[in-house]
């Protein structure tokens, strides 16, 4: 009975040993090897905040969509206030908030995300073909309205 426990304690120890050998060997190989799993592998690179497609950090316009990308600290606030957005449906959903402060609240996020988009221009003019038996026609620019002060816990970058 004690050769069968002497014998199964060496088992145990061979077996041991030799999975912590193969670790050590595989670990070997994957630093020579340096293999990348596509699907671990995230695609960096910015992406179009109105297509999300992706786009060159050079690009000011997006190559897909037209739209104009914001500056870095735009781009910050404008993810802010998805996640605000995000938060703010939570609530919504779980009762913390009635449908009134709701829809007042989106309002608010929506106008400050338009003045945010409105502070990075215009999207890049498209061409618009006119037949040519009709006169010119007469480009008015925009009437710019002015939105009231953000309170003092907003953040605005001049």
């Amino acid at each position: 009975m004690e050769i069968l426990l002497f014998l199964a304690f060496i088992l145990a120890i061979i077996t041991v040993a030799g999975h912590i050998s193969w670790v050590i060997w595989r670990g070997i190989f994957r630093f020579i090897v340096r293999t990348v799993n596509p699907e671990t592998q995230k695609e960096e690179g910015p992406r179009c905040v109105h297509c999300k497609a992706n786009i060159s950090p050079q690009n000011t316009y997006c190559a897909k969509c037209g739209g104009k990308q914001p500056t870095d600290i735009v781009a910050e606030l404008l993810k802010d206030l998805a996640a605000t957005e995000r938060q703010l449906k939570r609530f919504f959903r779980s009762g913390a908030i009635d449908e009134a402060t709701y829809e007042s609240l989106r309002v608010r996020l929506e106008a400050e995300r338009s003045r945010l988009d409105n502070r990075q221009g215009v999207t890049p003019p498209t061409v618009a073909v006119e037949p040519k038996s009709q006169p010119p026609s007469v480009v008015t620019p925009p009437e710019v309205v002015q939105e009231p002060a953000p309170p003092p816990s907003v953040v605005t970058v001049s």
